[in-house]
């Protein structure tokens, strides 16, 4: 899904950034986005019913050595520019709070608290 969107975002070729972010950087961020997840996907994890863990499914565990990988990987390529890393960073930093959430139900992940978050 991290490919398709980044050329649906490059083909719709609209102003999806009211904040100055270029849309090149947008797509970037999408295309990169997952790139831990490859070599999980290569042997993937099975559900009980023998289907391929999906990143919902997955137990932390995983989700969290996918992510550290997507981290590695996207700190490893030179030609992505800063605001691509920024918008992989925020994405790795909200998948973080939802470790972080209360055993009794889903913690709403809060844009204008991202300050607190990432200190």
């Amino acid at each position: 899904h991290a490919r398709l969107s980044a050329a649906l975002a490059r083909a719709l070729r609209q102003d999806l950034s009211p904040r100055g972010i270029e849309l090149e950087s947008i797509a970037l961020a999408l295309e990169s986005h997952q790139l831990g997840w490859d070599a999980l996907d290569a042997s993937p994890k099975l559900s009980a019913q023998r289907y391929p863990l999906d990143c919902f499914e997955a137990p932390w565990s995983i989700q969290i050595a996918a992510w550290r990988a997507t981290s590695d990987a996207v700190d490893a390529r030179d030609d992505l520019p800063a605001q691509a890393r920024l918008l992989v960073s925020i994405h790795g930093m909200h998948l973080s709070n939802e470790i972080s959430r209360p055993g009794e139900g889903p913690r709403r992940f809060d844009p204008l608290d991202m300050r607190r978050m990432f200190e």
